[in-house]
């Protein structure tokens, strides 16, 4: 099918035109007609087919027609190559801002930092306008319009990315910054010039070993930051380690002296003074008149038939003057003698309120079993 077409095309040059054209080369095309013009040369249909014959290979006649086209082809071409050059050389310095903002205006140009790295600083020259700090820095020319359009301000979020080229850097106080431009033409001079714009008497050698300088001791800095962190950080997991190792041992002992003090625990349900003497007060359940036990480590003063509190809600009262304890928790520490008001030896329990105490005793009492 595509031979067929190219025959029929042939057919029609042939009709039309029965010249034939003689290269300088001396090779001869029969029955030709020109098809296109290329950078490449003269593309033409012949009896034999289709060829491009280069420009150089003409003959004169055709060769001056069709020279505006050939030079402006030439020319074409030759801007294509000079892009694709520059735009490989301009990718070396290369640098997309990520919605850039304005964090101060100076004479040179625009101090600007992107989104995700707030406290580097860079120099932006070649943009257009009047910005306020924090203003988000235009993108492209339609963007620009944009911002005019909202009465000279950018609405948060409107621009993504600002790309610019790195033309050397640029000495800000005791900083050295990265200094970039969002002009393409100029970051192309730079980059064949190899000088830096903002300051001639300046080498760039100069402030590129000034910058790196900074750019090692601000390393150094963040390794010393960030070893001072790790440390920090180790020192409080050692310290919650042994926090929790220490809550675990108090835990683990308190449940022992649970488990040692359950032995003689003994609750009292509303417990009485029935009498207070030296050493304690003797006491006696409810409904249990008749059993006496010395009660010591309780605070205050008591009278007959006062009801003693419950461990350390000492004679707390709730309500309408109703006394609210239902048991006494004591833990026993031995036996105790005393004589009666007529004279009588006794020998009754003798608790503690107080789980020191009753810890210490049961402590000292094992001891002196074991020994």
């Amino acid at each position: 099918m595509k031979r067929t077409l190219v025959m029929a095309l042939i057919a029609i040059a042939t009709a039309a035109y029965a010249d034939d054209l003689t290269t300088k080369t001396g090779k001869i095309y029969s029955n030709y007609q020109i098809s296109k013009v290329t950078a490449n040369g003269l593309q033409i249909m012949h009896n034999a087919g289709i060829t491009t014959i280069p420009f150089a290979d003409l003959p004169d006649d055709l060769r001056k027609k069709y020279a505006a086209k050939e030079k402006k082809l030439i020319a074409q071409q030759k801007a294509l190559r000079q892009k694709a050059e520059d735009d490989k050389l301009l990718i070396s310095v290369e640098e997309n801002f990520f919605y850039p903002k304005v964090a101060k205006t100076i004479e040179q140009g625009i101090l600007s930092y992107d989104q995700e790295h707030n406290n580097v600083w860079v120099l932006i020259v070649g943009i257009k306008g009047k910005f306020a700090d924090e203003d988000f820095l235009p993108t492209e020319s339609s963007e620009m319009k944009l911002i005019v359009l909202k009465g000279g301000k950018a609405a948060k979020g409107s621009f993504s990315c600002l790309k610019c080229w790195q033309i050397g850097f640029f000495q800000y106080g005791e900083q050295i910054l990265k200094k970039f431009t969002v002009n393409r033409e100029e970051a192309l001079e730079y980059l064949k010039k190899s000088q830096n714009a903002h300051d001639n008497t300046t080498s760039v050698d100069d402030l590129s070993q000034k910058y790196n300088a900074q750019e090692k001791r601000i390393a150094e800095l963040k390794a010393a930051r960030e070893k001072e962190d790790a440390e920090a950080r180790l020192r409080l997991e050692a310290a919650e380690k042994k926090r929790i190792a220490a809550l675990k041992a108090a835990k683990e002992q308190k449940d022992a002296e649970d488990e040692l003090l359950k032995s003689v625990e003994f609750n009292v349900y509303y417990p009485r003074v029935a009498q207070t003497i030296r050493q304690g007060i003797l006491a006696h359940e409810q409904g249990n008149y008749n059993v006496y036990f010395l009660v010591v480590g309780l605070k205050g003063k008591f009278a007959d038939e006062d009801l003693l509190p419950r461990e350390y809600f000492e004679m707390k009262k709730v309500g309408y003057g109703e006394v609210k304890f239902e048991f006494l928790r004591c833990w026993q520490i031995g036996l105790f003698e005393y004589e009666s008001v007529d004279g009588v030896l006794k020998t009754v329990k003798k608790y503690t309120v107080n789980r020191e105490v009753a810890l210490k005793y049961l402590q000292a009492n094992k001891t002196n079993k074991t020994n």
